[in-house]
């Protein structure tokens, strides 16, 4: 039986009032004589519809439920959904939640979802966890009836079948709805910077003292053990504050210090980067200085570190968290989608997680085709140049790394949205901790590719003891 129980739920008409995007928009929202909220039980093995008399609607395909159960499908105002990063994507009409009786969607769910604009491109449909975490889905736009549709598919996703990662993406209870994208794809174009940043921490805080290339302020002494910090891709200094309050506070360090540099640029421009700062703060060549690299800051400071130069230093004890050294299997998978390439950035910025700027700190637009994104790419040129021998190419140099093995809901939501499950959410294990580079020691920790360094708990104990030895 399709349908255990039958909504006959005839509307006359629909009231149009203004959306909340551009003024052309509007969005179709129901007359209070009509019903909030429709319910229908649906099999598990035949699937159904649940309508909304508004229109909005969820789709159950054949066996895309555990179990019979009772389907409620009910109307939100989309001015109650809050997002992260609400100044670029802004959830706009009325939004639907569907909740299920206990069990969860194992296979595919469509959702269809009324509003009226004259710019559709300029809109998608975005799956809100309740946790706070949006995740962007391919969406279509029909002009006939005036209607998003979007699905969440669960179909072939053996991950799901792990208890925690079930748990933190939950489909049990969907809340769906339109966003008004506008902001986000109006970014100028990514500009490559002319140069490199560096700051300096104190007081609490990274202050910056060089501004691309060119001192701003008094750039202090490094003294006799300091320690420099090297970003990932789509991040900056700043966002290492905490690890760098927790260095502090071990009262460890005599300066610290945060290279920054443009993450869409290829690793062979911002590496050699990283000596010139080096000289420019190092007037010591018996300093011992200690250096953590994170993620795509791994690669910038190996290509520094093994291009044959003599550093302004005579040894240096590095460590390396959750690099991509052999590469990463999501900048392959985004590369060979570019609809899945758009999805995974949004996910990345409406979910703070990761972000890209010019070198004026706006925020910038990206493209698949962003060197910065090639050379992380599994069997990409550049690291196959940089591994070549890599394992005698820094002399001065002492590697240790240390991988993370839990994504977290940011990664899960971000693998998801590419299909590929990596071991930190962006790096697998044996890339965090290649042989390949010649570290004499590496460490597994639980932690997601963010917050291996940012937990003070597993991770930042490692990375200080391989730090100090």
């Amino acid at each position: 039986m399709r349908q255990n129980i039958i909504v006959a739920l005839v509307l006359s008409s629909l009231l149009l009032l203004s959306g909340c995007g551009s003024d052309s928009d509007t969005f179709v929202q129901t007359p209070t004589t009509v019903p909030q909220v429709v319910s229908l039980s649906l099999n598990s093995q035949t699937g159904g519809t649940v309508l909304h008399p508004s229109g909005h609607s969820a789709t159950f395909a054949p066996a895309s439920l555990e179990q019979d159960t009772p389907v409620t499908l009910s109307l939100l105002e989309a001015s109650t959904i809050a997002v992260k990063n609400e100044s670029e994507f802004q959830p706009v009409g009325q939004a639907l939640k569907v909740e299920l009786g206990g069990t969860s969607v194992i296979g595919q769910v469509q959702f269809e979802i009324p509003y009226q604009t004259a710019q559709p491109q300029n809109h998608g449909v975005y799956w809100h966890l309740p946790q706070g975490i949006s995740i962007p889905l391919l969406s279509t736009y029909n002009a006939s009836t005036k209607s998003f549709t979007a699905s969440v598919d669960f179909t072939n996703d053996a991950l799901l079948q792990a208890a925690d990662v079930r748990a933190r993406l939950d489909s049990t209870t969907l809340t769906v709805s339109v966003v008004d994208e506008t902001s986000f794809l109006g970014r100028p174009a990514h500009v490559s910077w002319s140069s490199y940043n560096l700051y300096v921490f104190q007081n609490g805080a990274f202050t910056k003292v060089v501004d691309q290339g060119s001192a701003i302020g008094t750039i202090p002494a490094p003294g006799a053990n300091p320690l420099m910090i090297v970003h990932g891709l789509g991040s900056n200094t700043k966002r290492f504050e905490d690890a760098a309050t927790y260095f502090a506070n071990q009262g460890t360090f005599t300066q610290i210090y945060g290279y920054e540099y443009d993450t869409l640029d290829g690793i062979n421009t911002t590496g050699p980067r990283l000596n010139t700062a080096y000289a420019l703060i190092e007037t010591n060549p018996n300093s011992q200085w200690k250096h953590l690299g994170h993620s795509m800051g791994t690669l910038i400071s190996r290509v520094a570190f093994e291009n044959g130069t003599n550093p302004p230093y005579q040894s240096n004890s590095v460590v390396f968290a959750a690099g991509p050294h052999l590469g990463s299997a999501a900048i392959n998978k985004l590369q060979s989608s570019l609809s899945i390439f758009q999805q995974f950035v949004r996910f990345l910025v409406v979910n703070e997680v990761l972000d890209f700027t010019n070198a004026d700190g706006t925020p910038c637009a990206v493209d698949i085709n962003d060197q910065g994104f090639t050379d992380l790419a599994v069997g990409s040129t550049a690291l196959n140049n940089l591994n070549t021998g890599a394992a005698q190419n820094h002399p001065e140099e002492t590697y240790r790394t240390l991988g993370g093995n839990d994504r977290g809901l940011e990664y899960d939501g971000a693998d998801f949205v590419m299909g590929v499950y990596l071991d930190d959410g962006l790096v697998d294990l044996t890339s965090a901790n290649a042989t390949v580079i010649g570290a004499v020691k590496s460490d597994i920790v639980p932690e997601s590719h963010s917050s291996i360094v940012e937990d003070t708990t597993n991770s930042l104990p490692v990375i200080l003891s391989d730090l100090m030895q």
